[in-house]
């Protein structure tokens, strides 16, 4: 295993024993700052109800978590608000940042919430000579969007946070880690009682009452989450993202962006009625190969982007989602479409550029654990890896089922799908590139600077 002796490892051991007495003094603290900073009730613009439901928040709703976020922050320093291509953080410095925050009892600041602004990771380059990692990228000053998120001042990209970080952190150096996924889907039961229900269903039935039949009869959707805990802010990004894109997909809301009709859409331009399926689409990373130098310190993430697939799921006898036999060439077409209007998509809906901003951070974290880096640069990271704390929402279990019908041949359509997210395929795609060696030298942080510079 990859993980017997990590140094990741030794650090959850050492700060069990040695940073236990300081962090239950501030963990109510911090933890009810995180909470606040990622916002508990709201992710993306989905609310997230203490009984596991998730719906859309409402305009009240997200005004009311706007301007208590708004508050809540603290002016962004001077030196970060100018945007920065090459933006470094220093892990080794960051950790240090928050030993001092938990021993002093204080809140922790909004810079080192937001990482410095950084926007997205394009290196990760250790240096076993000051016993740090670096994590390099675009960077600006903050700001609070329209949905609660906190966008680049300037661009309104999302920019990345501590809390996510440190769940990436975690959820890839567990001794068995595995994919970091969500998905929505009907039950089996929800399955069985829509195909009675729709096997008696009469041809010439109103297209209203039976999408409101067929929603009572398929209950509400099972929102499963693997690989984080269900009640982190990255898992609600997650579930967040993946639910506003079956809602574009179906018609259920209107996409913000040019360029992108919704699946039902699609099917009436294309001439075809709706048959009885459950379309299925995901989000996944959409990576290129990640490149490292000959000694394994150095590495760089490129081409970054986000795809969403599909297949098209149809009932079987017993309710069991069956893989379609033929490709649907009008899903697959909006799954294209989809993607190609990702990037607009993450300035117009921030948790797009959130749930990417995720995916840099987990393929990161992975390039640490997997790499071996913090063995290498004999880097230890006791808060990262074990005592800080994170946000604790309200876990997403379930979504009320939609159904659209069709008028002309009463056809009908209920989405589901998920996120997922395999950074250990993306880093194991990994070639050298020499010339890393020469950008290492290049960005190296002075030894007398702060936590993060450009």
């Amino acid at each position: 295993m990859f993980l017997r002796t990590s140094a990741f490892n030794r650090n959850v051991r050492l700060a069990a024993l040695a940073m236990t007495v300081l962090v239950a003094a501030a963990v109510l603290t911090t933890a009810a700052q995180a909470q606040v900073f990622t916002n508990q009730r709201s992710v993306g613009g989905v609310m997230l109800n203490t009984d596991g439901m998730i719906r859309n928040a409402t305009l009240a709703e997200r005004g009311e978590l706007r301007e208590t976020i708004r508050k809540a922050l603290q002016q962004v320093p001077a030196e970060l608000n100018g945007r920065a291509e090459i933006r470094k953080v220093s892990l080794k410095r960051l950790d240090a940042a928050l030993r001092q925050s938990a021993a002093s009892a204080a809140p922790i600041p909004d810079a080192v919430q937001c990482l410095a602004g950084l926007q997205q990771i394009r290196y990760v380059v250790a240096y076993p000579e000051q016993n740090d990692i670096l994590l390099i990228g675009p960077g600006e000053g903050w700001r609070v969007s329209d949905d609660g998120s906190i966008v680049g001042a300037t661009t309104g990209k999302p920019v990345l946070l501590l809390d996510d970080l440190v769940v990436a952190l975690r959820a890839v150096n567990r001794p068995e880690p595995s994919i970091i996924s969500c998905s929505i889907n009907p039950s089996a039961d929800g399955r069985q009682r829509l195909q009675r229900f729709v096997s008696h269903l009469p041809a010439n039935s109103d297209p209203g009452l039976t999408a409101g039949a067929i929603e009572r009869e398929l209950g509400a959707q099972e929102i499963t989450i693997e690989g984080i805990p269900a009640n982190s802010h990255f898992a609600a990004v997650l579930v967040a993202a993946d639910y506003r894109m079956k809602q574009m997909g179906m018609g259920l809301a209107k996409a913000p962006v040019q360029g992108l009709p919704s699946f039902l859409e699609m099917m009436r331009l294309s001439g075809r009625g709706l048959s009885d399926m459950m379309p299925r689409w995901w989000l996944e990373p959409d990576y290129g190969t990640i490149h490292g130098d000959e000694e394994g310190l150095a590495w760089e993430i490129s081409s970054t982007g986000v795809k969403a697939m599909t297949e098209s799921d149809f009932l079987s006898a017993h309710g069991e989602g069956q893989p379609a036999r033929r490709r649907d060439p009008v899903s697959e077409k909006w799954a294209q479409a989809m993607t190609a209007k990702y990037g607009d998509l993450s300035l117009a809906e921030p948790v797009f550029g959130q749930l990417q901003g995720c995916m840099d951070l987990a393929v990161a974290a992975t390039l640490i654990v997997r790499k071996d880096l913090l063995n290498k640069a004999e880097c230890d990271l006791p808060m990262l890896a074990a005592d800080q704390p994170t946000a604790e929402l309200a876990a997403p279990r379930h979504v009320a089922s939609r159904a659209a019908v069709a008028r002309k041949n009463r056809g009908w359509l209920i989405a589901c799908g998920g996120v997922q997210i395999n950074p250990w395929a993306i880093v194991e795609r990994a070639e050298t590139k020499a010339e890393l060696a020469e950008l290492r030298s290049r960005v190296a942080m002075a030894s007398d600077s702060g936590w993060w510079s450009n």
